[in-house]
């Protein structure tokens, strides 16, 4: 029962980070395109171009498929 509590858990860290990740994608791409200015807190540290911001929105949203997905297999079983 404590190993499936402990995977439980791990499954909710990993949409949490997730949807974290997936956040600051969709603002580092939307800021410069719609608005004119830099969102989000990835372009304080790193230099990248819009469409990497794509690609870290999409990176989010497959960890954040991924730990649904555990989580749901834990339930069922």
């Amino acid at each position: 029962m404590l190993a499936s509590a402990d995977s439980a858990r791990e499954d909710a860290v990993l949409e949490i980070i997730g949807i974290i990740v997936m956040i600051q994608g969709v603002l580092g791409f939307a800021g410069p395109a719609f608005l004119g200015k830099d969102l989000g807190l990835l372009h304080l540290w790193f230099d990248l171009p819009p469409l990497a911001y794509l690609g870290i929105a999409a990176v989010g949203g497959v960890v954040l498929l991924l730990g649904s997905r555990g989580r749901s297999k834990s339930r069922t079983t």
